[in-house]
């Protein structure tokens, strides 16, 4: 018994010295992206605060900062300072700066472009957090942005939130009023989970795998090994943002989207703040080129596309809500040649796509609600 006890521990020993190794090996030579989020009873997930990693994907290789408030940008007080008027961008990745360094996202442009011409100081704080829907960026405004008392909320809006606004399903409708679901339950094996997520390479190379992998993470899931926070909506609304054709599903999501947005006008009523609905394109819908493609591979019927069919629901929908909507889509498309705004492979803008967005709001604010 003693030499079998012996012959466990010196195996035991041997896979955690390789495991350090393999550790260490991928540290130097093959980093991976380390997660940069902690998990939350409420919003599922939002930045782990003092955190810095490396997006790394086929066409960039950006460094992230998240600073001690879980934002990506510099500090800042909760207390607004004298002679200056705060911005706070709410919304997902093209927010975050997906793809590109903090002071290349549209939110710091912005800034920089305010600053230049006022005697006074500009604050455009960025709450981007990647693959929040709707739900998670009211919440983020109810809960965290009315704190630094914002003069303007700016909410940036994709397509692809309605699809988030199914797949968490932080909120219910019922009789056209939302109902706010019970927040999911923390356990401590998640807990484990998400603090070596922050750290351990390997563990980051390993869970790229498996979430890349579906069988796989069925079977993990099954084994209760992996315990995913949402799920993914069965209705493909990659195709029905693009097509006039009707479905339960992608209406609900629709009008759960529009009370979200009216809530959010009312809580930036509640504070005094001027609140600011921004829709941006997606890639396909700019370049021609490029909606050839999602049509091919979506199978969409080219009979029943509608490429503005969001934008112009949500538009036709607030009408009545005295919402201040901005569209970048014609000036996107206006300037695109052969995809300009965005990487190709990569759906996020690229520099040139955050100079431009940048552009737009500047001239929107000075011009539209004379900010100066």
């Amino acid at each position: 018994m003693r030499k079998y006890l012996t012959n466990i521990l010196i195996i035991f020993i041997s896979i955690i010295i390789g495991l350090v190794m393999i550790e260490v090996l991928l540290r130097i030579f093959l980093p991976q992206n380390l997660n940069i989020s902690q998990i939350d009873e409420e919003r599922v997930y939002k930045h782990e605060p003092n955190i810095e990693s490396v997006l790394k994907r086929q066409e960039f290789l950006t460094h992230v900062k998240i600073n001690s408030l879980g934002l990506r940008d510099r500090e800042y007080a909760f207390q607004k300072p004298a002679n200056t008027e705060r911005i706070a961008v709410v919304g997902d990745s093209f927010v975050f700066g997906y793809g590109v360094e903090l002071n290349e996202t549209f939110v710091k442009l912005l800034e920089n472009k305010l600053n230049k011409q006022s005697n006074k100081t500009f604050e455009v704080m960025n709450f981007g957090t990647s693959a929040y829907g709707t739900e998670q960026e009211y919440l983020t405004i109810k809960n965290d942005v009315v704190l630094y008392s914002p003069d303007v909320i700016i909410l940036v809006f994709f397509s692809n939130d309605l699809k988030d606004n199914m797949k968490f399903n932080l909120f219910s409708v019922k009789n056209n009023t939302l109902i706010q679901n019970p927040p999911q339950k923390i356990t401590a094996i998640l807990k484990i989970r998400n603090f070596i997520s922050w750290h351990s390479h390997l563990y980051a190379l390993i869970y790229r795998s498996v979430i890349d992998n579906q069988n796989l993470r069925n079977l993990l899931i099954k084994a209760k090994l992996l315990n995913p926070p949402y799920k993914e909506p069965s209705t493909d609304f990659d195709s029905l943002i693009y097509q006039n054709s009707y479905n339960a599903d992608f209406e609900y999501s629709m009008n759960k989207t529009i009370l979200l947005l009216n809530k959010i006008k009312e809580t930036s009523n509640n504070h005094n703040l001027r609140f600011i609905l921004l829709l941006a394109p997606s890639k396909e819908q700019v370049d021609d080129t490029e909606m050839k493609k999602y049509i091919s591979k979506m199978n969409i019927n080219t009979s029943e596309l509608n490429a503005t069919l969001v934008q112009d629901t949500i538009k036709i929908s607030l009408r009545k809500s005295n919402i201040t909507i901005w569209d970048l889509s014609e000036q996107f498309m206006e300037n695109s040649i052969n995809n300009t705004f965005y990487y190709d492979t990569d759906p996020h803008w690229n520099k040139k796509g955050h100079e431009l967005a940048a552009n737009i709001i500047y001239e929107n604010l000075i011009n539209k609600i004379n900010i100066s």
